[in-house]
């Protein structure tokens, strides 16, 4: 018998043009895309019930952080 797939749900998101357009461009060198991004992101995230990753305070326009390095 047929497995059935999942129910789905559509996100529509707006990011920056620039922005789309090199994580496109860095995800397919790492054999990737955005869908498959997010969706491993929104298993980590119930995973961990919790944002997978430290969140800095960059300046997304520019791309520079102020945020000071870990420590090694």
């Amino acid at each position: 018998m047929p497995m059935k797939k999942p129910a789905t749900e559509q996100l529509l998101i707006r990011v920056p043009a620039t922005r789309a357009r090199k994580a496109r461009a860095i995800l397919a060198d790492l054999g990737t895309d955005i869908g498959t991004l997010v969706n491993m992101l929104l298993v980590q995230v119930i995973k961990q019930r919790a944002i997978p990753f430290r969140i800095t305070d960059t300046d997304y326009e520019t791309e520079e952080s102020s945020a000071t390095p870990p420590s090694k």
